[in-house]
């Protein structure tokens, strides 16, 4: 199924993806593609959340992109969301929170045009 010489972009978890989705890049583009399509609601859901001062929905934002970060090789937004995680949204003071969710909103953005890159690169390996 594909090219298994196929390799990801330099900033993503490349090690990890190729053992996550092991040369399956049918379902490495739909995980990818289903990533950029939930990121946008994702930053508008933080957004809202921030601007009605309401810590447990942003915190719950922040919970449900965890494990999609690891799904596209976002280690680094996956560790600041774990942190986040792990100290419980709910023992943040509101602006601490604010301040690492606009941190993750920020990366998430700075890595947009790389998963767009990602979807189309693994579109021409499953056709």
């Amino acid at each position: 199924m594909g090219q298994s010489n196929f390799t990801f972009h330099p900033s993503l978890d490349s090690e990890y993806l190729k053992k996550f989705y092991e040369d399956d890049w049918e379902y490495a583009y739909d995980m990818f593609e289903t990533y950029r399509e939930s990121a946008s609601n994702a930053i508008s859901g933080m957004k809202k959340a921030i601007s009605e001062k309401d810590q447990e929905n942003l915190g719950r934002h922040i919970h449900k992109l965890r494990p999609a970060f690891m799904m596209v090789g976002l280690r680094k937004l996956y560790e600041l969301s774990d942190e986040v995680e792990e100290k419980g949204a709910e023992n943040f003071v509101f602006g601490d929170l604010v301040e690492a969710a606009t941190e993750i909103m920020r990366k998430m953005e700075e890595s947009n045009s790389i998963i767009i890159e990602e979807i189309s690169r693994l579109r021409a390996v499953t056709i």
